[in-house]
């Protein structure tokens, strides 16, 4: 089943949307629909609104149920509640900015004793050794 909504944007966000729903040849209303489809957990969800379980949970739990003395049902909700996707909790823009700052300091922390990329003539010399067969360790 499918549900329509009616939602106001702000002129800028409408016109971003706009914009980009065109270079992927849909409508607005289908680009927000996709965007949003992209940030819920759908691929979690079957068509019932339950969380599907992975067929070799779901032979080690028809397997326990009995033995702990649950149906099948019971002992997956009970997996589903401690194993299942949980909702993350939103930053805030102070604890977003700490994670960034925390993930920005390792850019360029690993140094492997040469540059990587940034030396065009080095690689050309390294690229025209290989190519010509001559080796510095040959005689």
């Amino acid at each position: 089943m499918s549900r329509s909504v009616t939602i106001t944007l702000p002129d800028v966000v409408y016109e971003a949307v706009k914009q980009s729903a065109e270079a992927t040849g849909r409508t607005p209303g289908e680009w927000i629909a996709t965007k949003l489809a992209d940030l819920v957990p759908g691929d979690r969800i079957s068509e019932n609104g339950k969380t599907p379980t992975h067929p070799v949970i779901q032979a080690i739990l028809e397997q326990m149920a009995p033995e702990m003395g649950l149906t099948y049902e019971e002992l997956e909700a009970q997996w589903h509640r401690r194993y299942g996707p949980q909702a993350q909790p939103r930053l805030t823009e102070a604890e977003r900015s700490a994670d960034e700052a925390r993930l920005f300091q390792y850019i360029g922390a690993v140094s492997v004793g040469h540059p990587l990329g940034g030396d065009n003539d080095g690689i050309d010399a390294d690229l025209a050794t290989e190519y010509t067969g001559r080796h510095e360790d040959e005689p």
